[in-house]
């Protein structure tokens, strides 16, 4: 029993250094894929409370990093409100419906959230500037998160269909991340699956990811950015995958 304990608490560890490096390498993808490892190895509520404090961590960092948050936020507070508020909508499915089930959703957001980046799918059309744009993707982007605890679809494709410059891109998904971050705390702590002990866990588990994400900024100047990108959504198509194929099964 000690031994499993102890196994269990080192894998965690594991899959937030691994998340970390990529994060410290292409500057996204440490809640996307610690919640997606998360999955396979425990139920969906407890990947989602392991990975908040980490997740806010470095987010936060992300979001300020660069000057412009107080500008990108005032310009598109529609959807970042939007995405924030409806979170707790998505959630209240969590303690109603079968857990496999948002597992096999979360798998085939990652699977799209991948896909969509691969193979540089964006939006086109003026409509994607509109003023109602914005309010409807944060609202597909916060009732999925509160669903799946994934961050990443459809709101990525909103604010990579606006036309940000690289670093304000990076930074508005730290906005993004952050505010989505602090909503599904609330959220699973009015639903009673943030517990003291998942929230000890998550908090031990930011010293693996900052110490993965300095590695990653070294592997980074070593390594080709675009071969390790496709190597990470190759990863989020099969991890995603693996998600909806158990889903299926647990169900049939």
């Amino acid at each position: 029993m000690i031994l499993e304990l102890i196994t269990d608490e080192l894998l965690i560890l594991v899959i937030f250094l691994a998340a970390g490096i990529v994060k410290g390498v292409v500057g996204m993808g440490l809640p996307t894929l610690s919640l997606a490892l998360l999955t396979l190895v425990t139920d969906l509520t407890s990947a989602m409370a392991l990975m908040l404090v980490p997740a806010f961590v470095t987010n936060v960092y992300q979001a300020y990093a660069g000057g412009k948050i107080i500008g990108i936020f005032v310009r598109f507070w529609p959807f970042f409100i939007m995405a924030g508020l409806t979170i707790c909508l998505g959630a209240q499915a969590l303690v109603r419906v079968d857990l496999p089930l948002l597992s096999g959703l979360l798998g085939v957001c990652l699977m799209s959230y991948a896909m969509v980046n691969m193979f540089g799918i964006k939006l086109i059309g003026s409509w994607s500037k509109s003023v109602w744009a914005g309010p409807v993707f944060g609202l597909a982007n916060g009732v999925l998160t509160g669903l799946t605890g994934s961050f990443v679809f459809p709101g990525l494709m909103y604010l990579q269909s606006i036309g940000f410059s690289r670093d304000e891109l990076v930074q508005a998904m730290g906005i993004l991340f952050t505010i989505s971050t602090i909503f599904l705390a609330l959220s699973l702590g009015q639903l009673s699956l943030l517990t003291a002990n998942l929230s000890i866990q998550s908090s031990i588990a930011v010293m693996p990811a900052m110490i993965g994400m300095l590695l990653g900024s070294i592997i980074r100047m070593r390594l080709s950015e675009t071969f390790f990108r496709q190597m990470f959504f190759t990863a989020m198509t099969l991890i995603g995958a693996v998600l909806l194929f158990n889903s299926i099964m647990i169900v049939v």
